[in-house]
């Protein structure tokens, strides 16, 4: 707008309609409290009909008792708040994902886990726990596996040597335990993620 046409709005009239008895609550609140200054946040209409954000400082202008107006700072804060609604989403994104991992995660029929280099189990899926004759994964993380689990101790190293350098290994047969030293046989198919750190 130019400052003429602007002259013939009132301010609310530029707020969102959603928007502007939050806006004008702002204002009053703000007169009848004698809060010397405010941060508001909201979006309004530009002439072409599109919606920006402003981010408002309001001040009181003070007559000695008297408030005779308000004194107001508005910078365009749209691309800050696009910023913010694309990282939120994104956010909602992964939360979903995550959600849908946990759940194949732990309704899979099939025993699923994840291990350090040490031989610790980092996550382990309700299928293995039962498999391997545990009451919950809980259970295991406190296990060393190439004592506890794998049934000849040293395989596990011996693996990680000859497997490591391409990564993963398909369709493996391996020699496991259960919690009461029973002899398992299992088939697996392992793979090496390699974290790298800064």
């Amino acid at each position: 707008y130019s400052l003429d046409e602007i002259r013939h709005f009132s301010y609310l009239d530029l707020v969102m309609p959603e928007h502007r008895a939050r806006v004008e609550i702002n204002y009053l609140r703000q007169f009848l409290k004698r809060i010397p200054t405010t941060y508001i946040e909201f979006p309004f209409k530009i002439k072409s009909g599109e919606e920006r954000w402003f981010g408002q400082n309001a001040s009181l202008i003070m007559e000695g008792d008297r408030c005779g107006g308000f004194h107001v700072i508005a910078r365009d804060i749209t691309e800050r708040k696009l910023a913010e609604e694309a990282s939120r989403r994104a956010e909602e994104a992964l939360l979903r994902s995550e959600r849908k991992y946990k759940n194949i995660f732990n309704l899979a029929p099939v025993g699923i886990y994840q291990s350090s280099l040490d031989g610790k189990f980092i996550t382990i899926n309700k299928a293995l726990t039962k498999i391997l004759g545990y009451n919950s994964p809980d259970e295991m993380t406190s296990l060393d596996m190439d004592a506890d689990v794998y049934f000849e101790k040293g395989e596990r190293a011996a693996l990680i040597a000859r497997f490591e350098p391409e990564g993963s290994a398909a369709d493996l047969e391996l020699r496991w335990k259960k919690k009461d030293g029973t002899p398992l046989t299992s088939r697996a198919c392992p793979r090496v993620r390699r974290l790298y750190s800064s």
